[in-house]
């Protein structure tokens, strides 16, 4: 293999994952984005506000109401006023959700254990440390 830039080998990497990712969510009739929102609620288990949402994407309110709001006509969650706050809303999944989102997530265990296969268990967390170590630092020295 050549020697390249270590930002060009990450979108390389990147691109091959998401085409494979896109063609998935295309099936199930979800962007990329719409899969990102299902798999933060899928995580927590519980229902969220929209505010955290939108502080986990890191984008704007409009924005995450539009992709609840396609969500939500597609039937993958369901919203409603906070109690606590009535200027957001609470999000959560739908069963419907739930079962295609558990699929989702094997996909991309199964993603996870294509780039990683060739490495042992401790390669493939110290691989984990460093990426992590690499984006904190970039995202204070951009930020």
């Amino acid at each position: 293999m050549n020697q390249r830039d270590i930002g060009a080998l990450l979108k390389l990497i990147t691109d091959k994952m998401r085409a494979g990712g896109d063609a998935e969510l295309k099936e199930k009739d979800l962007t990329f984005s719409q899969s990102t929102v299902l798999n933060y609620l899928y995580d927590r288990s519980e229902e969220v506000t929209q505010k955290e949402i939108e502080v986990f994407l890191g984008v704007s309110h409009p924005a995450v109401a539009g992709i609840v709001s396609r969500l939500e006509t597609k039937d993958f969650v369901y919203s409603y006023p906070d109690p606590n706050d009535k200027r957001n809303k609470m999000v959560g999944l739908t069963a419907k959700a739930k079962k295609i989102t558990g699929e989702i997530q094997k996909g991309i265990r199964f993603g996870e254990s294509a780039l990683t296969y060739c490495l042992s268990a401790e390669e493939t967390e110290e691989l984990r440390r460093m990426l992590v170590t690499v984006y904190e630092n970039f995202d204070k020295y951009t930020g």
